[in-house]
């Protein structure tokens, strides 16, 4: 879901004329799997905490 959603932006920002596949394509794809391992990450630390604070 939120992958689609940001290819979705990103297309919209990036018109068809200007895009090339390849490189773009695999750009975006690092770029999604970095930014998708940060926010769980994120959500890994929160929840762990969450925990420890109630045990």
């Amino acid at each position: 879901m939120f992958v689609f959603v940001a290819a979705k932006i990103f297309k919209n920002d990036f018109p068809e004329k200007h895009y090339s596949p390849p490189i773009h394509a695999k750009q975006l794809q690092q770029l999604m799997s970095d930014k998708f391992m940060s926010i769980f990450g994120e959500v890994l630390n929160v929840s762990r905490f969450i925990v420890s604070s109630l045990h």
